[in-house]
């Protein structure tokens, strides 16, 4: 496996000078934070499960920001979820056994744009 991100050089991936656009969904698009660390992770299944819930979900297209997580289950699945701002739920998935580098990971969707939470502005 790819070098794995620490916690201390996931917190230091921030400061986006420019915006990547999700292939095959031209109104999702994704900053050098979340490109970094799908890239170290293998974790491209994230952006397919935001392009999934944003085709999919109403509830999740209605809502302007967005807080995901994508938490490891003792049996290595992973719950995927989405609140809005008053923490009310989303979005909500149960993935199959993935490898995952961390327990828990945190990013935000904010007007279709995916980022890190030390990239938002």
């Amino acid at each position: 496996m790819a070098h794995e991100l620490s916690n201390l050089e996931l917190i230091q991936l921030c400061d986006s000078e420019r915006l990547h656009r999700l292939p095959g969904a031209n109104w999702i698009y994704f900053t050098d934070g979340i490109k970094s660390f799908v890239n170290q992770c293998r974790a491209f299944w994230i952006l397919d499960e935001v392009e999934t819930a944003f085709a999919s979900s109403l509830s999740v297209k209605r809502e302007p920001f967005q807080i995901w997580t994508a938490t490891v289950t003792s049996d290595r699945a992973i719950i995927v979820s989405a609140t809005c701002r008053e923490k009310t739920p989303v979005f909500r998935k149960t993935l199959s056994c993935r490898q995952f580098p961390f327990p828990n990971f945190e990013f935000w969707v904010s007007r279709r744009v995916i980022s890190l939470p030390g990239e938002y502005c």
